[in-house]
């Protein structure tokens, strides 16, 4: 079989989205056929052990399927976004007071990439506070499934909105799938670092997962991330910028084109999460993605497989990208191996107004 990755309107998306499903594929039946003997995904059964153990919610008896969700278009929570950063597995928020804080977390290594996709702080500071009302220069959304840091991120997200005017919002008790539906949050039970090891995955799944009282946590809603990445962050209305003439060096950040970070740390999840954003076509929307990778912590041996490969393709879609003549692309999208922890367990104080 033949797949022709450039047709003669030289649509680079369509070709990045196939190019993403092949990889991943080979990725994936490779792993299989090399330790399993599995054979072409047209001729899989799903119910076959070799099969559902990759897959969590085959494994986690505590899921429960949802119908697909449809955003509503007419109030979409990102409208008037210029750009927007998602902080997928947020913990207790820390990444996202990174973005409007920094000044709290002196030499965070995320700073410099901020910086290089939304422009210096105190330039973007000034575009922010020029925007009309009702529009943001650079937005964020959080996921996060601990219930146990709800009140906290709430907390955040009135205080910024009240005394900053940030658009900023956290879907507490939430956590991304590439399925809707209902399930347990599993805390590692690291105390002392807010659970940052916790997730929806079960113990028999991943080390870090401890068996938990169902009764500390609230259940777990499950969000299809390419669902709210195509649906949500892909129709967003583009505000207007204000008139940047007051900037002397207006031109570093008049250039800069919408863009969109995503920061994934959702503790073994993105094997299940980042092959939907490939099939999707959700990554043409994504500029950057900033992805912890846990195949070390994975019981299963397929899935720790899975993981490694899908890492690989993930880097190779980024040097398929980065090999195209800068006038030649229609897609902007890297992809880094990168955790940012340090100060993981601050919580400074929210600023009084």
């Amino acid at each position: 079989m033949v797949f022709r990755l450039f047709n003669s309107n030289n649509n680079l998306k369509t070709s990045l989205s196939v190019m993403g499903v092949i990889l991943t594929m080979l990725a994936v039946s490779s792993h299989f056929n090399r330790r399993n003997s599995f054979k072409p995904f047209s001729n899989y059964n799903e119910n076959s052990a070799s099969y559902s153990n990759i897959f969590s919610h085959r494994v986690n008896t505590f899921f429960k399927p949802l119908p697909v969700k449809t955003w509503n278009k007419s109030a979409n929570i990102l409208d008037g976004c210029y750009h927007v950063y998602l902080d997928v597995g947020s913990n207790i928020g820390v990444q996202v007071r990174k973005l409007y804080e920094p000044q709290l977390f002196l030499d965070a290594p995320v700073h410099k990439i901020f910086a290089q996709f939304f422009g210096p702080f105190e330039k973007r500071s000034k575009i922010e506070r020029s925007m009309k009302p009702g529009d943001s220069y650079v937005c964020s959304v959080g996921f996060e499934p601990n219930s146990h840091h709800t009140q906290y991120l709430k907390e955040i997200v009135k205080n910024y909105q009240k005394c900053h005017g940030w658009n900023v919002h956290f879907f507490t008790e939430s956590g991304v799938s590439n399925k809707n539906g209902v399930t347990k949050f599993f805390s590692d039970n690291s105390h002392a670092n807010f659970e940052w090891g916790g997730g929806i995955l079960p113990p028999e799944i991943m080390q870090t997962s401890k068996k938990t009282d169902g009764n500390k946590y609230k259940n777990v809603t499950l969000i299809r991330l390419s669902e709210f990445v195509n649906q949500v962050v892909a129709n967003r209305r583009l505000p207007q910028l204000p008139n940047l003439a007051h900037l002397a060096d207006k031109g570093q950040l008049a250039d800069i084109p919408p863009r969109v970070a995503m920061k994934m740390d959702i503790e073994g999840s993105e094997v299940d999460v980042v092959p939907d954003l490939i099939f999707s076509g959700s990554l043409q929307y994504v500029n950057i993605m900033m992805v912890e990778w846990h195949p070390h912590f994975e019981r299963n041996p397929i899935r720790k497989g899975v993981s490694q490969n899908l890492n690989k393709v993930m880097e190779m879609l980024d040097k398929y990208v980065q090999s195209l003549r800068p006038e030649a692309r229609t897609v902007d999208f890297k992809i880094l191996n990168f955790d940012d922890e340090k100060y993981h367990n601050l919580k400074p104080e929210l600023t009084n107004c």
